[in-house]
């Protein structure tokens, strides 16, 4: 019978800052993406085990640092040596290629001409809500022409993105800016806590990523 690729990405329920060891990462949710079928499926913890004759049967397991995080992540949950698979690991082989490794976003910038759209720190934060289906609102680009500055209009337009996205159940509003602009004064004022950073994110400067609840 012949066999085909699959692609996995898993989200975590925690941190390396609170567990230092992968198998105790414990995972909230796995994406998976079968050439066979050519259907994506997702697979909550409690499902995990439905995977597992999938990644047995595919030709390769693919994904992004997969060899160095997601495998041995999952490995907690699988009977077998997970990194029997055979696999093939993308970074790895840029690694091996260009002799460094390239952070996701700048490959989906280069290839696709897109960016990142979320962190992983989301998926973390929705796992700890016990919202892993909720929305959320991502702001990426927020800018008020210098001379109209002052006068409340960056925090309407947050605002009024916020309550378009509680009409879709969103819960959490998050966003990236430059690491030394001076709009992090102004998310601060909101309420906006610093999550997260972006080292070499655009352009070869550093962002920064801000995130509070919506009310």
């Amino acid at each position: 019978m012949r066999k085909f690729p699959i692609i996995i990405d898993l989200e975590t329920k925690h941190t390396f800052r609170e567990y230092s060891e992968h198998e105790k990462l414990g995972i909230s949710v796995m994406a998976l993406y079968d050439y066979n079928t050519q259907k994506g499926i997702v697979f909550e913890e409690k499902e995990l085990s439905k995977s597992f004759p999938i990644l047995e049967n595919a030709s390769y397991v693919i994904g992004y640092n997969s060899n160095g995080f997601d495998l041995p992540v999952l490995q907690a949950y699988y009977p077998g040596n997970i990194l029997a698979l055979s696999t093939f690991d993308l970074l790895e082989d840029i690694r091996i290629k260009i002799g460094r490794r390239l952070g996701l976003n700048d490959m989906a910038a280069a290839t696709l001409g897109k960016k990142k759209t979320g962190h992983g720190l989301m998926a973390i934060d929705y796992y700890k809500e016990g919202k892993i289906e909720a929305g959320t609102v991502f702001i990426e680009t927020l800018i008020v022409a210098e001379k109209a500055r002052g006068k409340d209009i960056g925090t309407s337009l947050i605002q009024a993105a916020e309550q378009f996205g509680k009409k879709y159940e969103a819960h959490r509003t998050w966003l990236v800016t430059g690491k030394e602009w001076s709009e992090n004064i102004f998310y601060k004022k909101l309420g906006f806590q610093l999550v997260g950073k972006l080292s070499d994110f655009y352009l070869h400067a550093d962002f920064v990523l801000y995130t509070r609840k919506i009310r």
